[in-house]
């Protein structure tokens, strides 16, 4: 399972890549408190594939006797998929900020990675004000 996890964000990152260029995603937050107070999360990172891409950073093959120590290296799949983890958990935590929604930091119930989309369910640490009850009605930011 964690080896096709890997894979997936591979496949995200890649298919995304492009020179100088940050990929575009559309960002969504849906809220939800239940009737006891405890506040949910949906955060969802979708891929735009309708804009054009960049050009492309792969490189044609290399000339005989080229020195190859002058490109960086690889990144291994366990890095690309710590790096994905810490750049998803960047956005969500500004778009926590920016909404005011887990103002005391959240618990991270599932995420989902997929070729170009992203999904994570959360749990706010604290419960829900009555001010939360009306800026967060079944939300969707």
């Amino acid at each position: 399972m964690r080896l096709l996890l890997t894979f997936i964000v591979i496949g995200l990152l890649a298919g995304c890549a492009g020179r100088d260029r940050q990929p575009h995603f559309t960002e969504t937050l849906r809220t939800q408190i239940s009737i006891d107070g405890t506040k949910f999360f949906d955060y969802f990172l979708h891929a735009d594939r309708s804009r054009k891409q960049g050009k492309s950073t792969m490189q044609g093959p290399r000339k005989a006797g080229s020195d190859r120590s002058a490109s960086p290296r690889s990144l291994t799949p366990e890095e690309i998929q710590e790096r994905s983890r810490k750049k998803l958990y960047e956005r969500l935590g500004r778009k926590l900020l920016e909404t005011g929604y887990c103002r005391e930091g959240f618990v991270e119930l599932y995420s989902f990675f997929d070729r170009g989309n992203v999904e994570l369910r959360g749990e706010c640490r604290e419960a829900a004000t009555v001010e939360d009850r009306k800026n967060f009605v079944q939300s969707e930011q």
